[in-house]
């Protein structure tokens, strides 16, 4: 009792934002709060979640000067969803990067193959599958929908 418990103590990360939010004329300050469970993940999960949150907490409007939203809260929800429930443990860690618009793209390559995930602020997610610098699916819109997480990141595996 009484002692400090960190990230590593309790198996979070806990990414804190403040939003002003207006209540007749007086501003009010609301603090929100998200947690990751990390318990259990492999560094390569860790490490893209924290550059999701990263991106999420650090890029404000206009952040790439195109007039760009923030990375919203969907995307930021599904990026993180799909990354705990992708089952390998041997699989290199994503790049992840900010699209313009808000939205996060991941993309894994292993052996000949590239994987490319797009969360998009509409909450779509398009999926793009790159066999030697050619794409098998290009223009199909392969969604989640489509496949299930464990078929899409076999097929990258299976490289």
């Amino acid at each position: 009792m009484g002692e400090e418990m960190t990230s590593a103590t309790t198996n979070w990360v806990t990414p804190a934002s403040v939003e002003l939010l207006y209540v007749s004329d007086e501003p009010r300050y609301v603090a929100s709060n998200r947690s990751v469970r990390v318990g259990g993940m492999n560094e390569w999960q860790r490490k893209a979640i924290g550059k999701v949150l990263e991106y999420k907490w650090q890029l404000n409007s206009n952040w790439d000067s195109y007039e760009s939203n923030p990375i919203g809260e969907w995307v930021t929800y599904a990026a993180t969803k799909l990354v705990e429930k992708i089952p390998f443990d041997n699989l290199p860690a994503p790049r992840v990067v900010p699209v313009s618009g808000g939205g996060i793209q991941m993309e894994w390559s292993k052996g000949h193959r590239d994987l490319e995930i797009y969360f998009r602020p509409d909450q779509s997610i398009e999926i793009l599958k790159i066999v030697d610098g050619v794409p098998l699916n290009d223009g199909e819109g392969l969604t989640s929908i489509n496949l299930g997480v464990e078929s899409i990141f076999s097929w990258l595996n299976a490289a």
